[in-house]
């Protein structure tokens, strides 16, 4: 069965998070290496102000995106569980009028018995 074409496609949460993981330590990454210029000083050194403005737009980044991520896969997760017992249940309904058609047979009585 193939998806129809307005229908969005189900992501894979694990897949999703490790990308958004990947995403958070370039960041962080980006962040580390600001801070070790700032510290080891120089010509080229960054100044404080532009210290703090990465600390929070890189820092404040990377635990949005983090968090966002997290939140997700949670969320993903949830619902590929109520997926999994949802075809569970139809698979059991599906079953089901086998069942009744054999409890349906009427039992032999005694006086019928051969």
């Amino acid at each position: 069965m193939s998806p129809k074409k307005n229908e969005p496609t189900r992501r894979n949460p694990n897949t999703v998070l490790t990308f958004r993981a990947m995403g958070v330590l370039f960041v962080l990454y980006m962040l580390a290496q600001i801070v070790q210029g700032y510290i080891a000083g120089g010509e080229d050194a960054p100044s404080l102000g532009l210290l703090l403005l990465a600390i929070a737009v890189l820092g404040g980044g990377a635990v949005f995106i983090g968090v966002l991520g997290w939140k997700e896969w949670k969320k993903g997760k949830a619902e590929e569980a109520e997926a999994q017992a949802a075809r569970r249940a139809e698979a059991q309904e599906a079953d089901a009028p086998e069942e009744a058609e054999a409890d349906a047979l009427p039992e032999p009585e005694d006086g019928d018995a051969p």
